[in-house]
C-alpha cells in the first residue's frame, strides 16, 4: 500500500504530491537531517508538509458518497471525501523526488511532472509583488526615522499605519491560496503608496 503524502509550493501555492511505497522510504524522508532543505523543483522555493492523504466518511445526512472524478485525482488537499476513500486521491499531481548535492548540503527537490512553467510563472509573479510591497514600505520607514532623527514633530497617526501595513504584509506572505495573498499584497502595496505622499 503507498503512502501518499501532499506539499505546497510556498511562493507559488501549488499543491504537490509523493507516493512513498515503502513505510522505510517514507520514515528516511522524513527523518532527514534539518539542514537538508526540501524545495520545487519547479521554482525552487521551500516546500510545505500539508499531510498524509486521508479518507473522511461522508456526512450522516449525505445518502452516499461524492463519486470519484477529476475534483479527486486533482485535489489542492489531503481529505478525500469520495468512494475511492484516498485511492485515487492526487493522482494527477504525483511527483518525483531527486536528491540534488549542492555544496555541503543535500538538497531535496520535489519534482513535478506536469511542467514547470505555470509553476514558474505564479512563483515569479508573487515574488515580484512581494519584493515591490517590502521596497515601498521600506521606503516609507526609512523617510518616517529620518524625520524622528531631525526632531521634527512625528505623525503618530502616520506610525500606526505603518505599523499596520507592515502587519498586514506580514499576514498576507501567511496565506496559501495565491489569488488571495495576491490581492491582499495588491492592497498593502497601493497602501504604501499611499502613505509615501
Amino acid at each position: 500500500m503507498k503512502l501518499r503524502h501532499f506539499f505546497r509550493c510556498i511562493d507559488s501555492c501549488e499543491s504537490i504530491v509523493l507516493d512513498f511505497h515503502d513505510p522505510m522510504d517514507e520514515q528516511i524522508f522524513f527523518n532527514r537531517p534539518p539542514g537538508d532543505p526540501l524545495v520545487c523543483g519547479s521554482c525552487g522555493s521551500e516546500v510545505e508538509h500539508m499531510g498524509l492523504v486521508v479518507a473522511e466518511n461522508a456526512a450522516p445526512s449525505e445518502k452516499k458518497p461524492q463519486r470519484c472524478d477529476l475534483r479527486c485525482s486533482l485535489s489542492t488537499g489531503p481529505v478525500c471525501v469520495c468512494v475511492c476513500q484516498g485511492q485515487n486521491h492526487g493522482a494527477g499531481k504525483v511527483a518525483r523526488l531527486e536528491l540534488d548535492p549542492s555544496g555541503d548540503e543535500m538538497v531535496w527537490k520535489i519534482v513535478d511532472p506536469r511542467g514547470i512553467d505555470e509553476h514558474e510563472q505564479l512563483a515569479l509573479e508573487f515574488r515580484a509583488v512581494r519584493d515591490e510591497c517590502m521596497g515601498l514600505l521600506g521606503a516609507v520607514e526609512v523617510s518616517r526615522l529620518r524625520e524622528i532623527r531631525e526632531l521634527k514633530d512625528p505623525d503618530f497617526r502616520l506610525a500606526m499605519r505603518v505599523r499596520s501595513a507592515h502587519k498586514k504584509f506580514l499576514l498576507a506572505l501567511c496565506m496559501r491560496t495565491w489569488d488571495i495573498r495576491q490581492r491582499r499584497l495588491a492592497r498593502i502595496k497601493d497602501e504604501a503608496w499611499l502613505l509615501q505622499t
